[in-house]
């Protein structure tokens, strides 16, 4: 009979932390590229550069995500368990509120957009695209809307950094802390 290790939660959150801000961190340029090559492709909108200090909502968004992971493959105590840790380790940097009120707009977005029968990711990457201020296309109304292209982009930037819990929790069982 094969036993899996132990591995507690605040253990994976440090963890996860470490491994997506590096990932992200070592890929800026690479990401930033990527959006503005898709900014241009629109013809709608232009982006000039995305600033590196504005990865942290990348990092964020992705952290999102791998709670939703742990949420769907593990279940809520996981889940809660996971989520105290990343927020209570991300305080220590960027303030308990702002990392509640980011999670709660990202859960906002994604559950508006899958309420909507949209793809949750698309709700998602729009609220990165706010967050990193990127400019609407402009339309009749006073808010104009995201460039389709460069929601693609992030969706797609997103979903190439997830993946850890998943493949954790194969080797694991994850404990609650």
């Amino acid at each position: 009979m094969f036993f899996k290790k132990k591995l507690k939660c605040s253990e994976l959150a440090n963890f996860l932390i470490k491994e997506i801000t590096k990932e992200i961190c070592d890929n800026w340029g690479v990401i930033e590229n990527m959006l503005v090559d898709a900014s241009n492709k629109s013809n709608e909108t232009q982006i000039d550069n995305i600033y590196e200090n504005h990865s942290v909502f990348m990092i964020l968004a992705v952290l999102y995500l791998e709670l939703n992971v742990a949420e769907n493959l593990c279940g809520e105590d996981v889940y809660l368990s996971l989520r105290k840790h990343i927020v209570n380790s991300l305080a220590k940097s960027l303030g308990r509120e702002e990392v509640d009120n980011i999670f709660t707009l990202h859960q906002m977005q994604f559950n508006d957009a899958a309420e909507l029968g949209d793809n949750p990711l698309y709700g998602l990457s729009s609220s990165v695209y706010d967050a990193l201020r990127l400019p609407f296309i402009a339309s009749d109304d006073e808010e104009g809307y995201p460039s389709p292209m460069v929601l693609l982009a992030i969706t797609t930037l997103l979903t190439s950094y997830v993946g850890t819990t998943k493949s954790v929790r194969s080797d694991y069982k994850l404990i609650c802390d």
